[in-house]
């Protein structure tokens, strides 16, 4: 059977079996009975009446957040009148007790078609704050979270003392919402509110009306916040030390002087270096695995190694290295690479696949970077004082950013007590860490020759941009022998868009399943060869809210 009609029959099972999972409720309405106890506590009723159209439904769950309360109790929960003991079994409610207090109506039998009244009756202490206008109550009423509409709410909020201004209401997705106030109680209705449509009440009580003192979360927070200003020096001082350690090893660093670049030739690379040198000098004397595969490419290049197309596994292109007898001396990063592309379990071995060999010089890579590094000191590419503080950044930068990470877990275990205070101590370490690598990039390990020479590469990178791009043209070498050095610069993944535009000659060092297709299988290998990657306004704190919702 063909695979487009595997698909259709399965796209037909898959959308004939989905109308018989699917499941749709709604709310006729959502109200709720708020009295507000001299102490700060409220004792909340909640009656919700679902409609429950399609699907089977065995549950209906309620979860309200304990943040800005001391503690939430529930008192009773009720299914069409019928009060349900606690518990994980059918006609039972089941209540969890973690950030969020969770309340599921386990069903006595499985719903459908038919509507339902269940009411929740809970005890939140602490809910009433001192506020700046005085005593504050700030209550959402409606779950913030639920994937059902809701037709109609009425939200009564019973006070023992008189308000000091009119109550402050905040609502989203709510269409029609009024707020009827009196002595006591204060009444709101709303009307049309969509999936996580809420409404939030704020009512103010003179100061000392409701409560004598704040409740205990909101002690807590005043006592962090007045700790505050110690965090914050902590963290001012941790910075400004980290400041004058970096400014003093930027001190021990002797700049180059910058001279103007030399104008890119387009007749030739601007030295005769390697591709692997080459590149390290482009990239402000970092080695990367980049020039270790401009290296490979060059050794092809030079008849070291073979390049062979194998038969494709699972629609990909494979590609086996050969190594061949050594034609020429070679350089010890050449040979450094070679050894590490052929080096097995058992010896060094004749053939690798290219994947395996990228992979070996990604696991050894020091040892190449090592090799590069020592032929550029040799060179008088390197000075050594400016690689010693150049190093020096990275390591330090490192090592604070490590700290910086540890603190930042400690910190957020003490968030909880002190707030976000603690985190400006490891916000601190982490910021010096990040100016400590921004001084690293402004420093080079490369002697005055070699940053010369890195700002001629530079422009003779740019210079095989423009050519990629049809911006320039290509009037000596040809493309094939570019490549290794468009490897090295990391313009492989350009480069290779270039030589499937202007097909020249495969080189005789790689060898394709087909002679028909040879420019597609080089130009595939380049872009594989290449590679070096592995791969709402005024709503906040109030208390209340949460989620609701069925199954």
């Amino acid at each position: 059977m063909k695979p487009r009609v595997l698909l259709l029959l399965a796209w037909l099972v898959v959308s004939s079996a989905a109308p018989a999972d699917a499941k749709s409720y709604a709310a006729e309405r959502f109200d709720c009975y708020i009295r507000v106890l001299t102490g700060g506590a409220i004792e909340v009723t909640e009656t919700v009446v679902f409609r429950f159209e399609d699907g089977t439904f065995t549950y209906v769950f309620r979860e309200i957040p304990r943040r800005h309360t001391d503690s939430i109790q529930v008192l009773r929960a009720t299914m069409d009148g019928r009060e349900f003991p606690i518990g994980n079994q059918p006609g039972h409610v089941e209540i969890g007790r973690k950030s969020r207090l969770r309340v599921r109506w386990h069903f006595p039998a499985p719903v459908s078609n038919s509507t339902h009244s269940f009411t929740l009756t809970y005890r939140a202490d602490g809910v009433v704050r001192q506020g700046e206008q005085g005593d504050l109550l700030a209550w959402r009423a409606l779950p913030g979270e639920h994937s059902y509409t809701i037709d109609s709410s009425t939200i009564v909020i019973e006070h023992p003392a008189p308000l000091t201004v009119q109550p402050a209401i905040d609502s989203r997705r709510a269409g029609d919402v009024r707020v009827q106030p009196t002595a006591s109680p204060v009444r709101v209705t709303a009307s049309d509110i969509g999936k996580n449509g809420w409404v939030e009440t704020r009512l103010y009580f003179a100061p000392g009306s409701i409560i004598a003192s704040p409740p205990a979360w909101q002690e807590a927070q005043q006592r962090a916040d007045a700790l505050g200003p110690r965090w914050m020096w902590a963290a001012a001082l941790i910075g400004a030390m980290g400041f004058i350690g970096l400014w003093s090893m930027r001190l021990q660093y002797d700049a180059p002087h910058r001279d103007s670049p030399a104008p890119a030739s387009d007749a030739a690379p601007p030295d005769p270096l390697a591709p692997a040198i080459a590149g390290a000098l482009a990239s402000n004397g970092r080695v990367s695995l980049l020039h270790a595969m401009g290296t490979l490419f060059s050794l092809a290049d030079r008849g070291e190694i073979l390049i062979k197309e194998e038969s494709k596994r699972f629609g990909q292109r494979i590609f086996t290295v050969e190594r061949r007898s050594a034609r020429r001396p070679l350089a010890t990063h050449e040979q450094a690479a070679l050894d590490l592309m052929f080096r097995g379990k058992h010896g060094q071995e004749d053939q690798v696949s290219l994947a395996k060999a990228r992979s070996r010089l990604q696991s050894h890579f020091g040892q190449f970077r090592s090799a590069v590094q020592g032929e550029m000191a040799a060179m008088g590419l390197i000075d050594r004082e400016r690689q010693a503080v150049h190093a020096r950044f990275g390591a330090v930068s490192l090592v604070v950013l490590l700290l910086g990470a540890v603190l930042f877990i400690a910190a957020a275990l003490l968030a909880r007590e002190y707030r976000g205070w603690p985190l400006l101590v490891p916000g601190a370490f982490i910021l010096v860490a990040l100016v400590g690598f921004a001084f690293r990039g402004a420093t080079t390990p490369l002697s005055n020759e070699g940053v010369r020479m890195g700002e001629r590469w530079r422009a003779y990178q740019k210079h095989l941009k423009e050519v990629a791009r049809r911006e320039a043209h290509l009037t000596a070498d040809s493309p094939g022998r570019v490549l290794p050095f468009a490897v090295a610069l990391g313009l492989a993944a350009t480069w290779a868009k270039f030589v499937k535009a202007h097909p020249t000659p495969v080189p005789p060092w790689f060898q394709a399943l087909s002679a028909a297709d040879a420019n597609g299988a080089f130009y595939a290998f380049v872009g594989q060869g290449g590679h070096a990657g592995s791969g709402g306004a005024g709503a906040g704190g109030a208390a209340g809210g949460g989620g609701s919702g069925a199954g």
